[in-house]
């Protein structure tokens, strides 16, 4: 009697419960991203750069900034906003506007405390070629 019990409340506790979310990912993210040129005068050519991500996290939706630093990796630059941020279980997705014409769009997955994916340019670089950026973020304690 007791199994049977067991076995109808379970599923509807699991309904209650929701559905399972990746773990929050609010707090601040020290990046190291990898360029790579492809195509273009500058085929071939790489240069890893940091940055810092603030993240607030309200349910699937994502806020914050995006710090860059400059060539010595200890300077900040000018903080530029996150938009269009959300969270879909594993995965992180937002957009950073450089400038009126230039942004970068964030595609991460939440996998071992880390994030990691891509940041897809939203044109080519000048003078032509493909940029591609790896993401490797480790929370700061």
């Amino acid at each position: 009697m007791l199994l049977q019990l067991v076995m109808l409340v379970t599923p509807i506790l699991a309904a209650a419960a929701g559905p399972l979310r990746a773990d929050d990912v609010t707090g601040t993210w020290d990046i190291t991203a990898e360029f790579s040129i492809v195509g273009g005068p500058a085929d071939g050519q790489s240069t890893e750069m940091k940055a810092a991500l603030h993240l607030i996290q309200k349910g699937a939706g994502l806020t914050g900034t995006f710090v860059p630093y400059a060539e010595d990796w200890k300077t900040e630059q000018p903080s530029l906003p996150i938009t269009n941020g959300r969270v879909k279980g594993s995965t992180v997705t937002f957009r950073v506007q450089q400038n009126a014409g230039t942004s970068l769009t964030f595609t991460l997955v939440l996998a071992e405390g880390r994030l990691r994916g891509d940041a897809a340019p939203n044109r080519e670089i000048d003078g032509g070629g493909k940029l591609t950026i790896k993401v490797d973020a480790t929370r700061r304690r």
